[in-house]
């Protein structure tokens, strides 16, 4: 999966989820080292992507219909040199991403005045364990490459650029946020703590998982790694209205939603390589609770955004999502 060019360059290449179109992603040791001298996050680490120029031949090639989720490719596209050559860039430093406008879409969406970055939560997920590694993101597409589903390819890739720097470790901030939102099945409470914690709860159909995690080895073994699921009528929604035109069954998690769907799905997509209920494909989980921990990742992916950092909060949440995740965002940015 890994691809390597040259000891200091990496990449990684897939379909990206939602819109269907190939990415190649590269990861290159900046040249400029910490010039600042201090320990602030990333300031000379920055990340490239395509801008949505109308006047841009290749344009259509990577835009979302401005950010619908009704109008995606139905099958991936094809990108050439040449496209890639005539392509406007944008490049943003890592440090500057927790300032642009977001938008939640079934992924998180960045979305400046002539560009657009979806799907980057894995991506970051990663990065909060590489704060102080000097890198150069050069991404081909508007939408990040989907990969397995969860952000352990991103780990991987970081660990062979950057083999001295430590999982163990990421970088929190103060704060005296106190808030709670409730909503229909959920919930969210915010209260500061001494680091960094989550406690969640997820009850989807028959799904019923709860997980609380606080240690960047809980969340470098147990987190990273979780990858993203669907149950069996969202697939089927979405492969109708093309919102997942990336889905390839490479990866992320299939699930029925009862015992009934499990049987007559099985049946009907003999194709799946079925687990045991109420896993529909792959044929394994890598967690029991692989789920839960997927929600958590969604939520730590997000809030590194902000600063590469993670709040000194005690996180309770029920049936989160990006959504809501954006909305702790504003506060801790106003906070």
């Amino acid at each position: 999966m890994i691809n390597i060019t040259n000891p200091e360059s990496l990449s990684l290449s897939g379909l990206g989820i939602h819109t269907g179109i190939p990415c190649t992603i590269s990861f290159q040791k900046s040249q400029l080292g910490n010039l600042t001298g201090d320990n602030s996050s990333s300031f000379h680490s920055s990340i490239r992507f395509p801008k949505n120029t109308s006047t841009d031949s290749t344009s259509e090639l990577f835009k979302t219909s401005e950010l619908s989720t009704t109008s995606k490719p139905s099958s991936p596209k094809e990108t050439s040199s040449t496209n890639i050559a005539s392509t406007a860039w944008q490049t943003l430093n890592l440090s500057d991403l927790g300032a642009i406008p977001r938008r939640a879409a079934y992924s998180t969406i960045l979305v400046g005045p002539d560009f657009s970055m979806r799907t980057p939560e894995h991506l970051f997920a990663a990065l909060l364990f590489f704060p102080d590694s000097e890198i150069v993101i050069n991404c081909i597409a508007e939408e990040l490459p989907f990969l397995d589903g969860s952000a352990l390819p991103y780990a991987e890739v970081l660990s062979s650029l950057f083999p001295s720097s430590n999982p163990r470790i990421w970088r929190e901030y103060a704060t005296d946020l106190i808030w709670e939102k409730v909503w229909e099945n959920g919930f969210i409470r915010v209260k500061p703590a001494e680091h960094f914690k989550v406690v969640y709860h997820l009850q989807r159909f028959e799904l019923n998982q709860n997980l609380a995690i606080e240690t960047p080895e809980e969340v470098w073994n147990g987190i990273l790694p979780a990858r993203s699921f669907a149950f069996f009528s969202e697939w089927k929604n979405a492969a109708k209205n093309s919102t997942m035109a990336g889905a390839d069954g490479q990866g992320g998690i299939l699930l029925a939603e009862n015992p009934n769907q499990y049987i007559k799905a099985k049946q009907q997509f003999p194709q799946f390589q079925t687990g045991d209920y109420p896993l529909l494909h792959p044929q394994a989980l890598r967690f029991n609770d692989e789920p839960i921990r997927h929600k958590i990742l969604d939520l730590i992916g997000d809030l590194a955004l902000l600063r590469l950092a993670l709040p000194k909060l005690e996180i309770e949440i029920q049936n989160g999502g990006h959504w809501v995740h954006h909305e702790l965002m504003d506060k801790l940015t106003l906070n």
